[in-house]
């Protein structure tokens, strides 16, 4: 249980850092690398033991440890839920992956490369286009010029590996399956990886205001758990 506290204590501080350091003048790429590195820091710190060599220290221990007999049974009682809690969140990650992968070569009618990702295109209405590590799956019905700005944005989630980063962000969630903080990190990390794929595609020529259109025309399209969804 102590260790716990000390996890939402670390990981309330870290993230109050980043809500205070972490302005729009900071890249989307150190605020992400921030959260995918101070969130399991400060589930792994706890856990650090750091050996001191002053009997002061000791005596400390054993007054706040007195009762050690009630605190193994409650230890006990904690395992069981936390391994409880591994266990669902481990199922539901593990069903979302399989459902990526099944999703991803459902009615596949061409595959071809694009600038270094293999693409995918499938039988399906437009509107559900996502890209999963260095996959790319898109509707065949799209128009060329749809096609093209959607490509430039999926291809940016594959060269910055943010399939990578949301994986890691779920196994984070299986095993720190108790942390909000954890949860809220998650929607940053996927909130600046569209940002930078935003940018991308802007910094590429695209046309704004068809870039915008196509965005609004989707937006309300559900997202895979894992997968970038576009």
């Amino acid at each position: 249980m102590d260790a716990i506290l000390e996890i939402f204590i670390l990981s309330g501080v870290s993230y109050l850092i980043y809500a205070i350091c972490m302005g729009r003048n900071v890249s989307y790429a150190v605020r992400r690398r921030y959260l995918l590195i101070s969130i399991p820091a400060c589930g792994i710190i706890p856990f650090v033991e750091i050996p001191v060599e002053v009997s002061v220290a000791q005596e400390i221990y054993q007054v706040l440890h007195y009762n050690s007999a009630g605190t193994e049974n409650y230890s006990n009682i904690y395992g069981w839920i936390y391994c409880t809690g591994l266990l669902f969140m481990g199922g539901v990650f593990f069903r979302q992956l399989s459902a990526i992968r099944k999703k991803i070569n459902e009615g596949v009618t061409s595959r071809y490369n694009y600038k270094g990702a293999h693409v995918l295109e499938c039988a399906r209405s437009k509107g559900d286009e996502f890209s999963f590590f260095g996959k790319i799956s898109i509707s065949d019905s799209l128009p060329s010029n749809e096609k093209a700005l959607i490509l430039e944005h999926e291809l940016s989630h594959v060269r910055h590996n943010h399939s990578l980063e949301k994986v890691f962000m779920g196994f984070l969630k299986v095993v720190m399956w108790f942390n909000p903080f954890v949860y809220i990190a998650a929607i940053h990390v996927e909130e600046l990886q569209e940002y930078e794929a935003d940018y991308d595609v802007l910094a590429s020529g695209a046309d704004k205001k068809e870039y915008v259109a196509l965005i609004v025309e989707q937006v309300i399209t559900s997202a895979l758990p894992v997968g970038s969804k576009f």
